[in-house]
C-alpha cells in the first residue's frame, strides 16, 4: 500500500507537535520579538527550483539526489499555491470531492510538484541541532536533504517539523520536497473552498541548542474578584539545567521573575491589565534555557459559562459578533501574507467584528498572534471536513452514523485525533483562542467523540464545539457550546425555549452571497434578548476568487473559469468584502448591526446613548450631532460621553426644531474616535444613529400653466404644453416620446415591470420565478417574460390637466395575467405627470421580485441627485447601514460591483430623484408619506443575467431607470416572509417631470 493511501501512517520522522515559538539569541532580541533578527532563525521563502508532473508516476528519482539540480527547468515562489503560479488549475468545490470517493485511495494520475533549494549551515549552527518547519503543505510532503530521505508528513494546514541535524553539513546543503496533490488525508479536507496545492505557508530553519525547551503550556487563573491572578507554565525541557522565566508588561518592563522547579513556574500577579477583544493587553513571558530566549504572549483572561448559559470573559457576559474567515488571496491562493492578514483584521475592527471562526482549519500562528494584538476572539477549528461524502451517491443524503463515512472506522481514528492534537498543542498559548472546534460538516461518530474527549481533557480552560453534534438526540456533554448553523427565527426561538442550559451559538448564519446579508438585524434582536444566545459568525468574510487574465484584462475567476470537470460555480463569491478586500454594502450593514453604541430620543430632545461594549467606557468616543432639514445641515455640535459598559447616559444637544420642512427633518448622531488607534484614525465613525424628528411637512404645490393641446389618433395620444410635448402609445400603455424644449428625453417606451437581475440569494425562488436548467415551463411563473396587455385607453381634459386612463395587465408568457392594473397619467399644464396605478395581483402567484415604472434614457443621463436612503445601496432587509439624506452620485457609482454580475444598486425610501446629464433630465417625486425605491444603471437586466463577469458588461449608451413601489428583500440563506413582496392589492402613485437647467 502506498504511504499516501494509508490512513494509519500520518508521518515518518516528523517531530512531536508543540506550542509555536521562535527561539532568540538574547533577551533584547526576544523582547523585540522580530523573528528575522534571531540568529537561530532562517526563513527559506523565495524562489525555489520547481518541477511539475501531471502524474506522480513520472517523477524521476534523480530529482531527489544531490546532483538533481540540473534536472529542474523552472522556478516557483514559495510560499504560494502552484495553481496560481501557472501549474495545474484551481478548482472550486463546495461539497463534492474532486476524485472518486473510494477511501483511502486517490487517483493514480496524482499530480506532484517537486521543490528544491539550497541553504547554508554555518559553523555556529553546526554545533547545534537544525530543524526545518513547513507551516503548510497541501496535501502531503516527502522531504530529502542532500539526497537522503528524511521523512514524510500529511495534514495540510498544520506545521510539519523535521530534525535534519544528521543530514546537514557545514556550507551548502540541498533540500528537496516532493508534494502530492492528493493523499488519503484529502478525504478529511473537503472544505468549501478552492482546492489548491503546494507549499503555501512559510518554510524556515531553526537552530536549537542541544539543551532546549521543547514545549510550554501557559495558564492564567484568578480569584472570584478577578484581581489576584496566577500565571503558571509547564515546560518540557531536554538536558540538565534551569529555566529562568521573566514576565514583561506592555511597556516591556520586567515585573516578575522565577526559576522553574521541575519544569514549572507559578507567578502571582496582582491586578494585571486583562486581555479581552476590547482591551487586548499583552504581557510577555520570556523563558531562558540552554542559551535560548523564547517569548510567549500572555493574556490574563479567564473563560467561563454562567448558570444562565452566558459566555463569560473575565466574569462578563460577552456577545460574539463574528465572521467566518478562509485563507485566500487572489494572487497567491492559500498563501496569505502577513500584511494581508493585518488588512483583514483592521477591516474587521473597523466593522465592529470581534470574533473570527477559523473556517475550516487552523490559521497560522502568526495570524493568531495578530489576533492577540488587535483583539479578537478566535474559534480555532481542526482541519477536518468530509462534506464530499454527502454527494458520494446520487441521492445526496447527509448521514450522521453511516458506516460508509469514516466517522466510526477504527483505522481512521488516529487521523482524526492527529488533527485535533496538532491544533491544540500548537495554539494552546494564544489568549485570543477562546473555543476549540473539532471540525466542520464531517458527519458524526465515535472518532469525533475521541477527538472531543481528548481536547476537553487536554485543555479544560476552553470549551469545545462542533455543529454536527446537534444531529444526535442530545448534544454530548463534552461540548460546552450548542452550535447550529442557518437556523430560521422560529427554529431559534424553539431551541431557546427548551430546557438546554448551555450557550447557544450560530457557527454559521446570514449567508453573504450576492447583495446580502439581509437579515443580520433580525438575528441580533434575538441574540440581545436571550442571555445564552451568545452570538454567531456570518458566512463569510471575503469572496474566494483567483485573478485570471482575459480578453478584457484581469478579472476574478470562480468555479468554472479554469476548465474544471466539476465545480460549484460562483457559490464561492459569498463574502462581506471582495477578493481584494474592498468592503461591500453588506459589510457596512454588519458594521451597523454589530455597533457597540446605540442611541434613541426621549421627550423630543433628550438623546439617550447606550454603551454596548463589554469592558470599556465611551470616553474614547465623541458624539458629533447634526440637525438636517431636507438633507441640509442647520445645526451641529459635539458632546462628550462618560458612560461605563452596559450602561446608558443622557445628553441634550442644543438645537431648535424647525417649524416645517418639505421632505423630512432628522437628527444624525455620529460616534467617532477621539484618538488614533491601531486600526483606525482619529475621527473614524464607529457607529451612527439617525432619528426622524416630528416636524410638519409642507408639500410643494404643482404650478398652474396655460391650457394644454390634446390630440388623439388611432394609435397615439399627444399632449402639448408651453415647453413640452408627450406622445403616449394607447395600445402598449406607455409614453413613446417625452420632449422638453424640443429635445426628446426617452430612448424607448415607458412601461411597468416586475423583473430584476438575479441576486446571489435567489436560489430558493429562482426556479419559481423563471425557467432555469432544473425547472420547467409548467413550474415557472415566467416572471422574466412579462408583456403588457392594454384592454382600453382614453384621454380626457380636466381643467388645466389631461388625464390618460388605461386598463391593462402584466401577462407572463404561457400563464394567466399576473397583475390587472388601472393606470392614470394626469398631465398638468406645468409638465408634471401624476402617475397612479391601482393593482390587483393574481392570488395564487408567487411573491414578486419588485413592481414599478421603467424608463430608458440616453446614456449621458448618468448624474443622480436624490433625497432618500444613501449613500449605499439598500433593500428592505439590508438598510441599517444607510441614512436618509440628500446625495449626489453617478449611475453605477454608488456600490462596489460583485465579481459575478447580479442585482445591485437599489435605494429605499426615496422622496425625490433627479436624473440627467447636467443640462436636462427628469425629476421624480414620491406621493405624500409613500416614498419609492429607485435603481439606475447602464446595464440591462437581460445583459446582467447573461453575463458571468462584469468585464463582459460594457457600458451602454442607455440609462435604465426603475421607480418602484416595492422591492422584495435580498435575504441571506433564505428570505423571511416579512421581506417578500406579498401584497395582492395596492396603489402606487408618484410624480415625474422633465426639467432643464
Amino acid at each position: 500500500m502506498n504511504i499516501y493511501e494509508n490512513p494509519q501512517i500520518l508521518q515518518e520522522n516528523r517531530e512531536k507537535e508543540r506550542a509555536y515559538f521562535i527561539p532568540f539569541h538574547s533577551m533584547a532580541s526576544a523582547v523585540a520579538r522580530e523573528k528575522e533578527s534571531s540568529l537561530f532563525y532562517a526563513l527559506l521563502n523565495g524562489k525555489w527550483d520547481f518541477a511539475y508532473f501531471d502524474r506522480l508516476l513520472d517523477v524521476p528519482e534523480a530529482l531527489y539526489g544531490e546532483d538533481g539540480a540540473r534536472l529542474f527547468r523552472s522556478e516557483i515562489n514559495v510560499p504560494c499555491s502552484w495553481q496560481t503560479a501557472g501549474y495545474d488549475a484551481p478548482q472550486y468545490l463546495n461539497i463534492s470531492y474532486p476524485f472518486p470517493v473510494d477511501p483511502p485511495y486517490v487517483p493514480i494520475d496524482n499530480p506532484a510538484g517537486v521543490y528544491a533549494r539550497d541553504f547554508d549551515i554555518s559553523q555556529d549552527w553546526a554545533k547545534r541541532d537544525t530543524f526545518v518547519i513547513f507551516e503548510g503543505v497541501s496535501s502531503c510532503l516527502e522531504l530529502y536533504i542532500n539526497g537522503k530521505r528524511v521523512g514524510w508528513s500529511q495534514g495540510s494546514r498544520m506545521p510539519s517539523e523535521f530534525d535534519i541535524t544528521p543530514y546537514v553539513r557545514i556550507g551548502k546543503n540541498r533540500l528537496v520536497a516532493k508534494v502530492l496533490k492528493w493523499c488519503d488525508g484529502s478525504y478529511l479536507e473537503s472544505q468549501d473552498a478552492f482546492r489548491l496545492s503546494g507549499i503555501f505557508r512559510d518554510v524556515y530553519l531553526l537552530s536549537r541548542s542541544k539543551k532546549r525547551m521543547t514545549d510550554i503550556f501557559v495558564h492564567t487563573d484568578c480569584d472570584g474578584e478577578y484581581r489576584n491572578w496566577l500565571l503558571t507554565a509547564e515546560m518540557d525541557c531536554m538536558g540538565d539545567g534551569e529555566a529562568v522565566c521573566a514576565l514583561l508588561d506592555e511597556e516591556k518592563n520586567v515585573i516578575a521573575t522565577q526559576t522553574a522547579s521541575q519544569g514549572k513556574i507559578s507567578l502571582e500577579i496582582s491586578s494585571p491589565k486583562r486581555w479581552t477583544a476590547e482591551t487586548p493587553a499583552l504581557y510577555r513571558l520570556i523563558v531562558q534555557y540552554g542559551g535560548e530566549y523564547i517569548p510567549i504572549s500572555v493574556g490574563f483572561r479567564k473563560l467561563e459559562i454562567s448558570e444562565k448559559g452566558e459566555f463569560l470573559v473575565n466574569g462578563v457576559s460577552v456577545k460574539l459578533k463574528g465572521v467566518n474567515r478562509h485563507d485566500i488571496h487572489p494572487l497567491y491562493g492559500q498563501y496569505v501574507p502577513e500584511e494581508h492578514m493585518t488588512r483583514d483584521l483592521i477591516l474587521m475592527k473597523r466593522h465592529n467584528i470581534n470574533t473570527i471562526r477559523a473556517s475550516h482549519y487552523p490559521n497560522t500562528s502568526e495570524f493568531l498572534e495578530l489576533c492577540n494584538r488587535y483583539g479578537f476572539y478566535v474559534i480555532q477549528e481542526a482541519d477536518l471536513e468530509m462534506h464530499g461524502f454527502a454527494t458520494r451517491k446520487a441521492e445526496g443524503k447527509y448521514g450522521t452514523y453511516d458506516p460508509e463515512w469514516l466517522t466510526d472506522m477504527d483505522e481512521w481514528r488516529s487521523a482524526f485525533l492527529d488533527r485535533a492534537a496538532r491544533m491544540v498543542e500548537r495554539d494552546k498559548n494564544h489568549p485570543c483562542v477562546v473555543m476549540w472546534s473539532i471540525g466542520n460538516e464531517a458527519g458524526y461518530g465515535s472518532n469525533h467523540d475521541a477527538m472531543a474527549k481528548w481536547v476537553a481533557e487536554r485543555d479544560p480552560s476552553r470549551t469545545v464545539q462542533y455543529e454536527r453534534s446537534r444531529q444526535l438526540a442530545e448534544v454530548p456533554e463534552v461540548f460546552g457550546i450548542v452550535s447550529h448553523m442557518y437556523d430560521g427565527m422560529e427554529e431559534i426561538r424553539r431551541h431557546l425555549a427548551s430546557d438546554e442550559k448551555r450557550p447557544f451559538f450560530l457557527c454559521e448564519y446570514s449567508h453573504a452571497k450576492g447583495v446580502s446579508p439581509g437579515d443580520v438585524s433580525d438575528y441580533w434582536d434575538l441574540i440581545y434578548a436571550y442571555p445564552r444566545f451568545i452570538g454567531g459568525c456570518i458566512w463569510e468574510w471575503c469572496d474566494h476568487a483567483i485573478a485570471k487574465e482575459g480578453e478584457s484584462g484581469v478579472y476574478y475567476g470562480y468555479g468554472g473559469d479554469f476548465g474544471e470537470n466539476i465545480h460549484d460555480g460562483n457559490y464561492c463569491l459569498d463574502g462581506l468584502v471582495s477578493a481584494d478586500r474592498v468592503p461591500y454594502s453588506g459589510a457596512r450593514e454588519v458594521k451597523a448591526v454589530y455597533r457597540n453604541v446605540k442611541a434613541s430620543l426621549e421627550n423630543g430632545s433628550t438623546v439617550c446613548v447606550t454603551n454596548l461594549y463589554d469592558f470599556i467606557s465611551l470616553d474614547h468616543v465623541a458624539l458629533e450631532w447634526t440637525l438636517e432639514k431636507d438633507g441640509e445641515p442647520v445645526a451641529c455640535g459635539t458632546e462628550e460621553l462618560v458612560c461605563p459598559p452596559h450602561h446608558s447616559v443622557k445628553c441634550q444637544p442644543d438645537y431648535a426644531l424647525p417649524s416645517e420642512c418639505r421632505f423630512g427633518c432628522h437628527l444624525n448622531l455620529s460616534f467617532v474616535l477621539k484618538e488614533d488607534t491601531a486600526w483606525a484614525e482619529k475621527g473614524y465613525e464607529i457607529a451612527f444613529e439617525q432619528i426622524a424628528l416630528p416636524v410638519k411637512r409642507i408639500r410643494e404645490k404643482l404650478p398652474c400653466g396655460k391650457k394644454l393641446g390634446i390630440l388623439s389618433t388611432a394609435e397615439y395620444f399627444t399632449v402639448e404644453g408651453e415647453d413640452f410635448r408627450y406622445v403616449f402609445n394607447r395600445f402598449y400603455g406607455g409614453f413613446e416620446r417625452m420632449e422638453k424644449d424640443g429635445v426628446s428625453l426617452l430612448k424607448n417606451r415607458t412601461k411597468f415591470g416586475i423583473w430584476r437581475a438575479f441576486g446571489g440569494t435567489d436560489g430558493l425562488i429562482k426556479g419559481k420565478w423563471t425557467m432555469i436548467e432544473d425547472s420547467s415551463w409548467n413550474k415557472s411563473e415566467n416572471y422574466d417574460k412579462v408583456s403588457t396587455r392594454v384592454y382600453s385607453s382614453e384621454i380626457t381634459e380636466n381643467g388645466d390637466s389631461a388625464v390618460i386612463s388605461v386598463k391593462q395587465s402584466l401577462c407572463p408568457l404561457s400563464k394567466m395575467p399576473l397583475i390587472h392594473m388601472d393606470v392614470t397619467y394626469r398631465i398638468h399644464a406645468s409638465g408634471a405627470v401624476e402617475v397612479t396605478s391601482v393593482n390587483r395581483v393574481r392570488k395564487d402567484a408567487a411573491f414578486l421580485p419588485r413592481f414599478g415604472f421603467e424608463m430608458e434614457l440616453d446614456g449621458s443621463a448618468s448624474h443622480l441627485r436624490y433625497y432618500g436612503n444613501g449613500p449605499d445601496e439598500s433593500y428592505p432587509d439590508i438598510c441599517h447601514h444607510v441614512r436618509k439624506g440628500l446625495f449626489e452620485t453617478e449611475i453605477d457609482g454608488d456600490y462596489v460591483e460583485k465579481a459575478f454580475p447580479q442585482e445591485q444598486g437599489n435605494h429605499t425610501k426615496t422622496e425625490f430623484l433627479e436624473i440627467g446629464d447636467g443640462r436636462r433630465g427628469f425629476l421624480f417625486t414620491a406621493d405624500e408619506n409613500a416614498p419609492f425605491h429607485f435603481r439606475a444603471t447602464h446595464r440591462s437586466v437581460e445583459a446582467v443575467n447573461r453575463a458571468r463577469h462584469y468585464c463582459e458588461l460594457k457600458d451602454k449608451d442607455t440609462s435604465y431607470l426603475r421607480i418602484d413601489y416595492k422591492v422584495s428583500g435580498v435575504g441571506s440563506y433564505s428570505l423571511q416572509e416579512k421581506y417578500k413582496f406579498l401584497e395582492k392589492d395596492f396603489v402606487f402613485r408618484f410624480y415625474m417631470k422633465p426639467f432643464t437647467k
